[in-house]
């Protein structure tokens, strides 16, 4: 992988080189005597060119160099979102049917180590290609009277009625129409952005469709379908740690893209949840300690490291956190 990046920036650098080298070259066996042969194809044609304007179309050629510079950098982000989905996807057969009295305590193991992937893809390119290694800092976790569910939830109730199911459906696919969609894997003849940010929206576009995937293969149980939820919101937060909010991707606005992405798994789990009472829930209780918990505050506990008093378990649980979270964050200091 590491060898597909250089090849990229190598063709993307290219192009200026190669095209002064070559029409250098033309001068010198033109001063020397040499005639000028016209060539009517191939990969540097010359029709239509006077005596005075023979050499090679540099445009042209740089064309074709930023063609193939973006098709192996396309293949490279396709590569780590790949990796990543494969992380991503691992046990999300078992964590759907899982069981229990109890809820979701923080996000699956799965849904940070493909992180990595993507951390390690977003250093990777920014020492390529230059720039900083993330979008910012990891964004501050919003407090539970500032949280809601993601509107496609907000649909069950539709279901109460006698026409409730073909209700739900017109509404889903109207809401499907107004949403930002682009294709997972960019057209072989797009030219790409070199950057950071690129590769990684690739990749996490390529993660969380493999995942949308998923969704459409499995039936949830109700402790099933809250872990996932827990999950995605844990996604939600991360993403603007890796992409920035105003970067356009195929026109679009690149976090918007992901975030659809990311209701719709939602949307589809809930549409295989066997108990239906718990897709519309804002909150989850646990009978067993007496609580109730928001997907963002489970996912708010695990992001912020508990405080230690400087021996003991607390401590160790501390330091057990901070590595977890290094693993997957890009320090920005």
């Amino acid at each position: 992988s590491d060898l597909t990046l250089a090849i990229a920036e190598m063709c993307r650098l290219a192009d200026r080189s190669v095209i002064e080298n070559i029409n250098h070259s033309i001068v010198s066996s033109a001063s020397e005597g040499m005639g000028k042969k016209v060539r009517s194809s191939g990969i540097f044609p010359s029709v239509g060119r006077s005596d005075s304007q023979q050499g090679v179309d540099g445009e042209a050629v740089a064309q074709r160099f930023r063609l193939a510079s973006s098709r192996i950098l396309t293949l490279y982000a396709m590569n780590r979102g790949g990796d990543a989905a494969s992380i991503a996807c691992d046990g999300f057969y078992d964590m759907a049917c899982s069981s229990g009295e109890g809820i979701p305590s923080e996000p699956r193991p799965s849904a940070w180590r493909m992180l990595e992937v993507v951390k390690q893809a977003a250093i990777d390119c920014a020492i390529v290609f230059g720039g900083e290694t993330c979008a910012g800092p990891v964004p501050e976790m919003a407090d539970d009277d500032e949280y809601a569910m993601p509107s496609p939830l907000k649909l069950s109730s539709l279901s109460n009625s006698a026409f409730g199911g073909a209700i739900k459906g017109l509404q889903l696919d109207v809401e499907r129409m107004f949403t930002e969609k682009v294709a997972v894997y960019p057209h072989t003849f797009s030219f790409l952005n070199f950057s950071r940010t690129t590769v990684v929206t690739i990749a996490l576009h390529v993660v969380l469709k493999a995942m949308m995937e998923q969704t459409r293969t499995c039936m949830f149980t109700g402790l099933g379908y809250q872990q996932l939820l827990v999950d995605v919101e844990f996604l939600r937060c991360l993403i603007p740690h890796f992409v920035e909010e105003d970067f356009k991707f195929d026109g679009s606005d690149a976090c918007t893209i992901l975030f659809n992405v990311l209701n719709d798994i939602v949307l589809n789990a809930g549409q295989r949840c066997k108990d239906m009472q718990f897709v519309d829930q804002l909150e989850f209780y646990d009978v067993k300690n007496d609580i109730s918990r928001t997907p963002r505050s489970i996912v708010k506990d695990f992001m912020t490291p508990p405080d230690g008093d400087g021996d003991g378990e607390e401590t160790s649980d501390e330091e057990k956190t901070e590595n977890i979270l290094l693993r997957f964050t890009i320090s920005t200091t």
